[in-house]
């Protein structure tokens, strides 16, 4: 008995000549892929940690497909076409598929390598504690798991949910895998016994395939919730809430509709389920305290804090600072004695020494100078250097006018705008740790990249801060507002580069020659950030309006919204549940860095690729 999953497949060439183990680490598969090492094992096939050769050394995962799958020119066309697809899939939170191709008998395809583990190796380590996750520490992957498929939904089903196939990379971020592997194994039945999946199946996926729809998947992720919040395999009578005490009874009905029998009485897509969890999960969140509650006064160079003390926990709260005097976090203290102690320690570096009292005092709010001047054209912020360029308001058409969009840019409107003014560059990581004495960034190459890993939270926390410290005015911008100042108030223009065809010498994105349109050219794939100001500005002084990092926008995403968008100052829908991001990013491809194009994400979700630029209204 071998453990070779490959041992059934003729590894011959068409003459005589042997392949020896086209796997071992230090082979070079099909002329191109040296193996490093063996990834993980499945039913379908196996992964390997390859280098590229032709493209550098880049790191990348090469996946086989059993022989025995792919036993018709039928299944094998219907598993390329399926794969396909995924090639159209460019999400945060889905993995990533280079090509497909075939070698000597053997089917395989390329995608990009993610180091981690996958979620059932992270379940197994959690039954090895007898301690289920948590809702907070379950939410965050079920909401980035319904954000890939709201994605993966335009384009097609998964069919194949389970945590097997959803891995978690180092920094936390879901990576969902496998589309379109599932599709081969309903067509072949035999594939099926042993792979272990029928527990995520939902009940017309075992008995009907050919009602296998979106709900489907719904089934699929509610079965992956329950295990997470019950550490069980079965799904009995009992609610989660029983078998899980900690958890809040609300998450039974999540469940309960998530697993319905009949799919119309399930959640009728991705989004509708995250909203629903999200509320349950922000309520159920410990609201942190508000730095408000805390008393404080900046007098000649040194910050004076009072302690507040919570009756229910017997505890002192105060901030706790950086050697800038900044407020990074509020801490839970046994008495004011340990706090004053732990504040002066912080403020020995920034301000000599000086003596930290606890007065109660009132916050001066005129310290610093006001944000934005109308008569400006231009305008510096005195705290953090943040760049503003005013921006003339007018009227144009917001949407796709080219024709080459995604559905939710259209139907094409007219939209006013009134003059705003909008950050010159992107906020950087230099500018977010003045303000915010962090870096949460993950490329963290100098102080003049963009800040990324951003949520739409923190980045009104940012906003919220600096606005304290400056008496400011400062906001993210409107879809509208962002929308007009990348086409150079409204011009008919594809880039925010004011140009219709863009290239890597005029923005950060993925021109892989895989991905290149009409309307763009083959170059570098830089796979992270560059400096703001790298590249050319527009005709109004901005910069990175395309590639870079996306960029969070003030409104709700609703994709009819559209259709129905008031013509002045639209500000999105009153309310939803995924924000608006806006420009794409390093890892765009080119159709996803035009300045029409929209994408979403839940406002609590922090990816390598999200950041923003400030806007602010004159007065």
């Amino acid at each position: 008995m071998t453990d070779d999953p490959f041992a059934h497949i003729d590894k011959s060439y068409t003459g005589s000549e042997i392949i020896e183990d086209p796997f071992s680490p230090g082979s070079l598969f099909a002329s191109r892929y040296e193996i490093i090492t063996e990834g993980r094992k499945g039913g379908m096939g196996i992964f390997y940690k390859v280098k590229d050769t032709k493209l550098r050394g880049k790191i990348t995962a090469l996946k086989v497909i059993h022989q025995n799958l792919l036993s018709s020119e039928h299944i094998l066309e219907m598993f390329r076409q399926e794969v396909a697809i995924s090639l159209d899939l460019s999400h945060p939170n889905i993995v990533r598929v280079y090509g497909i191709n075939d070698y000597n008998s053997f089917e395989f395809f390329t995608m990009e390598w993610i180091e981690g583990k996958t979620l059932r190796e992270i379940v197994d380590e959690k039954k090895e504690t007898g301690k289920p996750f948590t809702l907070d520490e379950a939410y965050p992957i079920i909401s980035q798991l319904c954000d890939a498929l709201t994605e993966a939904h335009k384009h097609t089903v998964h069919r194949d949910i389970k945590p097997e196939n959803i891995l978690i990379a180092s920094d936390n971020t879901l990576k969902l895998t496998d589309f379109g592997l599932a599709m081969v194994l309903d067509v072949h039945k035999d594939a099926r016994k042993g792979i272990g999946t029928a527990y995520y199946m939902s009940p017309e996926q075992k008995n009907n395939p050919d009602q296998v729809d979106k709900r489907s998947d719904i089934y699929s992720v509610g079965v992956i919730l329950f295990e997470l919040l019950t550490l069980e395999n079965v799904i009995g009578l009992e609610p989660p809430s029983e078998l899980n005490p900690s958890l809040p009874k609300e998450i039974d009905s999540i469940t309960k509709k998530a697993l319905a029998t009949k799919r119309e009485n399930r959640y009728g897509d991705a989004e509708e389920l995250s909203d629903a969890l999200t509320k349950i999960a922000e309520k159920e969140k410990e609201i942190p305290i508000a730095e408000k509650t805390i008393k404080y006064v900046y007098k000649n160079n040194v910050w004076i804090y009072i302690p507040e003390f919570n009756i229910a926990t017997g505890k002192y709260l105060a901030p706790v600072l950086n050697n800038n005097g900044d407020v990074i976090s509020i801490k839970k203290y046994s008495d004011d004695y340990d706090i004053e102690k732990s504040i002066r320690s912080t403020l020995n570096k920034a301000f000599k020494n000086n003596y930290v009292k606890f007065i109660d005092d009132e916050i001066n709010s005129n310290r610093l100078k006001k944000i934005v001047e109308k008569e400006t054209e231009q305008y510096t912020c005195p705290v953090t250097g943040i760049e503003s360029v005013f921006v003339k308001g007018g009227t144009y058409e917001m949407g796709d006018t080219f024709g080459d969009a995604n559905d939710d840019e259209k139907p094409v409107h007219t939209v006013t705008v009134n003059d705003f003014y909008l950050g010159k560059y992107l906020v950087t990581q230099g500018q977010w740790k003045k303000i915010m004495g962090n870096n949460p960034s993950r490329f963290q190459e100098g102080d003049d990249y963009p800040v990324e890993s951003v949520s739409w939270d923190a980045a009104q926390e940012f906003i919220k801060e600096l606005n304290r410290k400056t008496d400011g005015k400062y906001r993210l911008p409107t879809e509208a507002e962002w929308e007009y100042a990348a086409r150079e108030r409204g011009k008919k223009v594809r880039f925010g580069t004011g140009k219709d065809s863009i290239s890597t010498e005029e923005a950060n994105f993925d021109a892989s020659k895989d991905y290149v349109e009409p309307y763009s050219s083959a170059g570098e794939y830089r796979e992270k950030t560059t400096q703001v100001g790298t590249f050319k500005p527009n005709s109004l002084g901005l910069y990175d309006m395309s590639g870079n990092v996306c960029e969070w926008c003030h409104d709700w995403f609703d994709e009819n919204y559209y259709k129905d968008s008031p013509k002045d100052n639209p500000q999105g829908p009153s309310t939803g549940s995924p924000r608006v991001l806006r420009g794409g990013c390093w890892f765009s491809f080119p159709r996803n860095v035009r300045a029409a194009s929209r994408f979403i994400y839940h406002p609590s979700i922090r990816y390598n690729v999200n950041g923003f630029r400030v806007a602010a209204s004159p007065g």
